[in-house]
């Protein structure tokens, strides 16, 4: 009984489209974390490329000498060191339109921008040094969203603190997933090893099974970054704070997933299609960088107003 008179006071949740709705209203008041994908995707148009080259090179030439091996592999992989950009890892974290779009679509060549070639060691060097770097731009990135989905001052004297303190814990995040994944392979690389020896290949059923952990696994934990940033805790604390979301709001958090997904991803395409010359590339990039802060915003939206009904 008190449940329910609990249940009828609360206020009705928004939906998921006007979770979004509302997301890209307070980003038109502070439209700010939209930098960050402008920022990214300019130096992807016109900054130096650092070239791959170095990696690829001895990969390619090591898998030529494979019998039985796909020439389409290696075709792809000579491609990636001829054209390839390591700095474009930071866009496979800070929404970038230039990571996913078709560039050559849009009129550009990997010719258009000057190349920097590195040693071996250097490009795996920077290639580690980029990986953090896009990792403390997404902290920068979704603390700012997290104060705007709060209501709290955007810019202030804490924010380079915060910034840090995030960037540490969700650090620490990656690492805990790192040593769980690691942990598993390692032992269940050694036992399908041995029952492939005894004759008994398990190998299909333990991929689908690892296949369906992965996949529960990553919707159960959709939301540790905004609880890192919203919550203000420590990355196992966020785990849980983003499973008692999922879990009490399953079929929602599901329709907003898949609606920021289809969003994003569909997107890039598009953009590429229409954008021809220096001005349509610079209205795609504007666009693009409007857009995907909003879905991104929607999502710490959607987790701020669900948190208090899961704790």
């Amino acid at each position: 009984m008190e449940r329910r008179a609990r249940t009828a006071a609360e206020p009705k949740l928004p939906g998921i489209f006007e979770t979004i709705a509302l997301a890209f209203s307070a980003l038109l008041v502070a439209p700010v974390p939209a930098l960050f994908p402008l920022i990214v995707d300019a130096w992807l148009w016109k900054g130096p490329r650092l070239s791959p080259a170095a990696l690829t090179s001895p990969l390619t030439a090591a898998l030529s000498d494979q019998p039985g091996v796909d020439p389409t592999m290696v075709e792809a992989l000579t491609r990636w060191g001829q054209t390839g950009d390591l700095t474009a890892i930071v866009g496979w974290f800070v929404p970038s339109l230039l990571t996913g779009a078709d560039r050559v679509a849009m009129g550009m060549t990997f010719t258009d921008r000057p190349a920097v070639v590195l040693s071996a060691g250097g490009a795996v060097a920077a290639g580690v040094l980029l990986v953090a770097l896009a990792v403390l731009l997404t902290m920068a990135f979704k603390t700012l969203l997290g104060r705007i989905a709060l209501g709290a001052p955007l810019l202030d004297a804490n924010l380079g603190r915060d910034v840090l303190r995030n960037f540490a814990r969700y650090l620490g995040f990656l690492g805990l997933a790192a040593a769980a994944v690691l942990g598993i392979a390692v032992p269940a690389g050694v036992l399908l090893a041995i029952l492939q020896m005894a004759g008994i290949d398990l190998l299909p059923l333990f991929g689908l099974v690892v296949s369906m952990a992965v996949f529960v696994a990553a919707f159960l934990l959709a939301f540790v970054a905004e609880a890192i940033v919203v919550a203000g805790v420590g990355p196992i604390r966020a785990m849980r704070l983003s499973a008692r979301v999922v879990q009490r709001f399953p079929w929602r958090t599901i329709g907003l997933l898949l609606t920021l997904w289809v969003a994003l991803f569909s997107l890039p395409p598009l953009l590429a299609m229409v954008a021809r010359g220096p001005v349509g590339i610079v209205i795609a990039i504007v666009f693009y960088a409007f857009a995907a802060t909003g879905l991104s915003l929607a999502r710490f939206v959607f987790f701020a107003d669900r948190l208090p009904r899961a704790a």
